[in-house]
């Protein structure tokens, strides 16, 4: 199989696995395009003629993002990576890449030939800072929650923090958060909660709910990468 016959087959299976949405690499069709001109490769022949790096589906500090490396060479190549971030290697044509704070990573592919190193490829980008979460009890995105549904939450729940409409899964421990419940003509319900898990006295205060009443969760404090603690929007909730 030629150069570029097998590194178009190897792309195409790759994006069967991960999100098209992913970084684009504008540099993958000059890549192609050079390995459409190099000679074919014999089993023999223990030399790469190409390879490039490839990215997951994200890449943001603070945590680990997955890279991959395609190529032609033999299925014992040792890759190595030089870069300005931290990298571990999973597999022979997987590692992880993280950053401790946004900035421009470098990344450079090189293999071991003979007494000598040989460039690759190389490639540079932006990782970028983790968005902040929102806040919910029961569905992230709802604004109602049901007397039955919430009496399931009281005992063994509390509040959590989960990114909207995004690809990846960090969990974002939860530091504190006050609660108040809105009575119509009635003084209002208030208690501070330390942790994830409602505690027993905003147990007692969140039995007191009635169809109606609205559920305020504000000053949530979490945490994310990077930062140690970051204050996020209040959770409002109607009881239906």
């Amino acid at each position: 199989m030629s150069c570029r016959l097998q590194m178009e087959s190897e792309l195409m299976h790759l994006d069967k696995e991960m999100n098209m949405n992913s970084l684009k690499f504008v540099f993958l069709f000059s890549l192609i395009m050079a390995c459409q001109n190099s000679s074919e490769k014999s089993v023999e022949d223990e030399s790469c003629e190409c390879a490039t790096i490839r990215a997951g589906k994200f890449a943001y500090a603070g945590i680990t993002n997955p890279f991959y490396i395609v190529s032609n060479c033999p299925e014992n190549t040792d890759f190595s990576i030089s870069s300005n971030a931290e990298v571990t290697f999973v597999s022979k044509k997987h590692f992880l890449v993280k950053a401790d704070k946004p900035m421009r990573v470098r990344l450079e592919l090189n293999v071991k030939e003979g007494d000598e190193t040989k460039k690759l490829d190389e490639f540079s980008f932006g990782m970028r800072r983790i968005p902040p979460p929102t806040a919910a009890l029961n569905r992230i995105g709802k604004s109602t929650i049901g007397l039955g549904e919430l009496d399931q939450y009281i005992s063994d729940s509390g509040i959590r923090a989960e990114l909207l409409n995004h690809d990846i899964e960090i969990k974002f421990p939860i530091v504190s958060y006050n609660i108040t419940i809105a009575k119509e003509g009635q003084k209002f319900l208030s208690c501070q909660n330390e942790g994830y898990k409602f505690e027993t006295d905003c147990q007692e205060i969140l039995r007191q709910a009635s169809l109606g009443d609205i559920l305020i969760f504000d000053k949530i404090i979490t945490k994310i990468p990077i930062d140690k603690e970051l204050e996020i929007q209040p959770l409002v909730l109607r009881v239906k």
